[in-house]
């Protein structure tokens, strides 16, 4: 009977033994990361890779946390998002469960997201990825960002992680953390127009002029409108020069024209000073050539000849002795027929040119 009990006692005890080494039976669980010092959840154990865990027999969950860190010294802090892709054995859910038998090992390859920093004004495009989110960009990915027109001010340049950077939009491959701030120069006036050409008030100016003048653009663009005419308020003639200079052909001789140059930036204008200048007088014009009669008569005599350059008008001289001419007439012609001259009587004519600067020499004379 003795026996019978202890026996039994014994069965009891070698069955909880091996119900108790069921229960406490433990494996080992490697946890890494691509890139490390990710956050992952193992059933209610929060752990940072890479760590290797004792755990029981049986099932188990993981999940892969977004993981903020800073990397650097730009972009803010937190700069750098680590994002779940996918497990070293193929495996995309995250969260997942797995069944822990023996030692096992787990990797979970991430995307790795940088912060990209500007200023609330400025305009930031994805290109190539979306935005994770609160502006962390993929790695490699490419952003464009646009600084505003801000009034008063001209965008100069970037500083992109304390490098100054040109372009305005710029477009970005994201390779790490990054912080852009937009940098901008104040916009003043044009300075006023100065340094005409021809000089103010100058006189025996060519008929073709280059006009120039000079203005200090003060950091920014500038264009030029030009203001020209016979009046001391004179019109628009041409707009939108982007060079301090105009060429006219073709003025009037002995004639006085006035001008004056408002200069823009896009922001500001400033009007110069009202200039004038005087074209030469006109050249005297050359003697005619050429003269010769076309027919005669017992009482007329009809002339022809060339013209002359810069002729307004032609005088007509006639003589009858070969020395002394006398003016009879003048005409616009380069010809004319004298009349009411006495049969069977030698004449005598020269032709000269005139403008307002004065008369020419004689022709060359003929006899009728």
């Amino acid at each position: 009977m003795k026996r019978k009990v202890l026996w039994l006692a014994l069965s009891v005890f070698l069955i909880s033994l091996v119900l108790s080494s069921c229960f406490l039976l433990r494996e080992s669980l490697t946890l890494d990361s691509n890139p490390q010092g990710v956050q992952i959840l193992v059933d209610s154990q929060t752990i940072v890779t890479p760590d290797t865990l004792n755990l029981q027999y049986g099932s188990h969950v993981l999940q892969v946390l977004s993981t903020y860190l800073t990397t650097s010294n730009y972009g803010g802090s937190p700069n750098t998002e680590y994002v779940f892709s996918s497990w070293s054995d193929g495996s995309t859910s995250n969260p997942r469960t797995i069944t822990l038998k023996a030692d096992q090992s787990y990797t979970a390859n991430m995307l790795i997201y940088y912060k990209f920093l500007t200023g609330s004004n400025i305009s930031v495009t994805p290109i190539s990825s979306p935005v994770s989110q609160n502006e962390f960009y993929l790695y490699n990915s490419q952003i464009q960002i646009t600084a505003p027109k801000v009034q008063g001010y001209q965008f100069s340049y970037w500083i992109v992680n304390g490098q100054a950077v040109t372009g305005n939009p710029l477009t970005q491959i994201i390779t790490l953390s990054t912080q852009a701030t937009a940098v901008y120069e104040q916009i003043v006036p044009p300075s006023l127009p100065s340094n005409p050409y021809p000089a103010d008030g100058s006189t025996g100016t060519s008929t073709n002029v280059a006009l120039s003048w000079y203005t200090k653009s003060n950091g920014a663009s500038v264009t030029y409108s030009l203001y020209f005419g016979t009046s001391q308020n004179p019109s628009l003639y041409f707009s939108d020069l982007t060079s301090p200079e105009y060429t006219i052909s073709n003025l009037n001789y002995s004639t006085t024209y006035y001008w004056y140059i408002i200069a823009s930036n896009g922001y500001f204008s400033t009007k110069g000073p009202l200039w004038s200048f005087t074209t030469q007088s006109e050249p005297i014009p050359s003697a005619p050539t050429g003269l010769y009669y076309t027919s005669v008569t017992s009482n007329s005599v009809s002339l022809s000849w060339s013209p002359s350059q810069y002729a307004s008008g032609y005088n007509v001289y006639r003589s009858t002795n070969e020395t002394n001419f006398s003016k009879i007439s003048s005409t616009s012609n380069t010809y004319y027929t004298d009349t009411n001259l006495s049969p069977s009587m030698t004449y005598y004519y020269e032709i000269t040119a005139y403008n307002s600067s004065g008369e020419s020499g004689y022709s060359n004379p003929i006899t009728v």
